[in-house]
């Protein structure tokens, strides 16, 4: 957690902490890559096993209906598992997702602390070259 006014830290802290910021938004960003891919996963089931009921309940007679046969396909105690396993893998990435976002806010104030730092360093390097 950053404290309310930055202006607080001194050089030494204030790096520390971009540091620190830095390094949790690149371990957040490494997993939601693999929340993604985990949520790629499970939709991929999910569809595998709605075609494969769909099949399965394919009679090939005129009544058959595709929105009927896709129904029934995601009545059946497999399907629901794989649609609550979709449900899950989505909330984690977003879950991930939004703490990646608050560590890279996080990253960013501290950087724009540091350029502001930095501007006003060679602001006053300037201005005491000129005093008599």
């Amino acid at each position: 957690m950053l404290p309310t006014d930055l202006a607080e830290l001194n050089d030494d802290a204030l790096m520390e902490e971009a540091a620190i910021f830095t390094q949790w938004a690149n371990y957040f960003a490494s997993k939601v890559a693999v929340a993604e891919i985990d949520e790629a996963e499970a939709w991929a089931k999910l569809e595998k096993q709605k075609a494969l009921q769909m099949i399965e309940g394919w009679t090939g007679a005129r009544g058959d209906r595709v929105a009927l046969a896709k129904a029934e396909a995601l009545v059946g105690e497999e399907a629901q598992a794989m649609v609550d396993a979709h449900a899950t893998a989505k909330a984690y990435r977003k879950l991930i997702q939004t703490l990646y976002e608050n560590a890279d806010r996080g990253a960013s104030l501290l950087s724009r602390e540091l350029t502001r730092r930095i501007g006003l360093a060679g602001k006053e390097h300037r201005l005491g070259k000129f005093r008599p």
